[in-house]
């Protein structure tokens, strides 16, 4: 799996760096020449890179073999299909070993697949109460659910909320989105009702793509000062 890393400009290694791993959407990484032509004027832009000096992660998964996306994914979907999000987190791994990493600041974003993805890592390896490994301090899904199979859970399980209850997370949807329906985000606000950690973006003008509005600045400032701003206890 091709990745791609991004470093600040004057990166010194005297200098700790927070670490953002972006996980694209589906048919994102088939072409990783194309996936850059996105992402580069989101987070390669002087703005976004004058306001947040980080190391920017963004692996590309070919999807090819699958468009559906419930084999080849980055997380979220099935426990036996995981390999893209082992590499995922392998890589993050990577960079944590050759570069100066803040790892109390490692976050992770992406929307629709990227989105399912963050979710899934979100659950399983947030700096808190992840099961598997503990990295990510807070994270911004975009259009995200987990699913089950080809269906997306409505409502998470009680074990799901207590697990996420303190992990700061802002997630954002469209309020017309029928491809990957709110649901899961919604129900999760209602969960997480009293909990401070916990923000949803719902908006009701726009469908599936929200990244377009939200990944760039000015629009997606406040929840990127947000994100950033998290730290986990190390």
């Amino acid at each position: 799996m091709p990745v791609f890393v991004l470093l600040p400009r004057n990166y010194t290694p005297r200098r700790k760096y927070p670490v953002l791993l972006f996980l694209h959407q589906q048919g994102g990484g088939d072409f990783p020449e194309q996936l850059m032509e996105e992402v580069n004027p989101w987070f390669d832009s002087k703005a976004w890179r004058k306001s947040y000096s980080a190391i920017v992660i963004c692996p590309a998964l070919d999807a090819r073999p699958d468009y559906t996306g419930t084999k080849i994914n980055f997380g979220g979907f099935s426990a036996d299909n995981s390999e893209g999000e082992d590499n995922a987190i392998a890589a993050v791994k990577l960079v944590e070993g050759k570069y100066s990493v803040d790892r109390s600041r490692i976050y992770v974003t992406g929307p629709s697949l990227g989105g399912v993805g963050a979710w899934d890592m979100l659950i399983k390896y947030n700096a808190l109460t992840g099961g598997k490994d503990r990295i990510f301090a807070a994270g911004m899904p975009l259009a995200g659910s987990i699913y089950d199979g080809d269906d997306p859970v409505t409502s998470p399980s009680a074990a799901v909320v207590e697990e996420l209850r303190n992990v700061p997370i802002w997630s954002i949807h469209g309020g017309q989105d029928d491809t990957v329906p709110p649901d899961w985000d919604k129900a999760m606000a209602v969960a997480l009702e009293k909990s401070p950690t916990y923000h949803l973006t719902l908006n009701p003008d726009l469908d599936h793509d929200v990244w377009d509005v939200y990944y760039p600045l000015p629009a997606g400032k406040t929840k990127w000062d947000w994100l950033f701003a998290q730290r986990a206890k190390t």
